[in-house]
Order: structure tokens, then C-alpha cells, then sequence
């Protein structure tokens, strides 16, 4: 119990004993720790004993995130679209007869559709 000290106020010269909050040191993961990892003499006293009986859990390495913006959408699309306009006009080119040639450019519409939303977490997009 928090605050609580044992049935002795340790100024009689019999043991006591309080509960006290630590914080662990080391960060992430390596600061959790099993119960009754730490026991022994503290801060240079070797009337004062630390044990810990609970363990330390919650610690979490840090991680990276990558987020999908709408600069890498359009850079994606600049990239792509010289390539896909050869492919569209090769297709057509295909189905040419000997004696038909393209009046023009063939006219189409470019629709995007990432696999990930713009601002959506992502390590890579298809």
C-alpha cells in the first residue's frame, strides 16, 4: 500500500517497511524487468534494502512510421504516366489494319487508386 510503512516507524531501531513508486531508467523494453530482480542494500546505507516484487512492464522500443502523402501519389503518377501513354498508343497501334493509320493521340482519362489512402500508414504502396 503506497505511503504505508510497516508496523515500525524505523526510528525505534526495528525494521520498517514502505511501499515507494519507481521509475525505470533504462527506456523501451529494457526497462521491463521480472519481479525480484532487484533486492539489495541502496544508495550506500547497508541498513537500507530495495526489492522490486511486481515486475516493470510497458516499456516499447520506439518504432519508425511511414505515412503515404499526396506528394508521393503525385510523383508516382509523373513517373508513370510517359510510360502507360507508349503503352496505350502501342496497344492501339496493334490493332491497326495494313491500310488504317492514328488520325491523333488516342484521348483517355488517368484514374489513380492506391492500395494505401493519402496520409495512410504505409511501408510501401502497390
Amino acid at each position: 500500500m503506497p505511503g504505508h510503512q510497516g508496523g515500525n516507524d524505523g526510528q525505534d531501531g526495528q525494521d520498517g517497511q514502505i511501499d515507494a513508486p519507481a521509475i525505470a531508467t533504462s527506456v523501451g523494453t529494457a526497462g521491463n524487468i521480472q519481479a525480484d530482480v532487484i533486492s539489495g542494500p541502496c544508495c550506500n546505507f547497508s541498513s537500507l534494502s530495495v526489492s522490486n516484487p511486481r515486475p516493470f512492464t510497458g516499456g516499447a522500443d520506439p518504432q519508425t512510421r511511414h505515412y503515404f502523402a499526396q506528394a508521393d501519389l503525385d510523383g508516382v503518377n509523373a513517373s508513370l504516366q510517359p510510360v502507360l501513354e507508349q503503352q496505350i498508343v502501342q496497344q492501339f497501334q496493334k490493332q491497326l489494319t495494313a491500310n488504317e493509320v492514328m488520325a491523333d493521340k488516342p484521348s483517355y482519362k488517368e484514374e489513380t487508386d492506391p492500395s494505401i489512402p493519402v496520409n495512410g500508414q504505409a511501408d510501401q504502396v502497390r
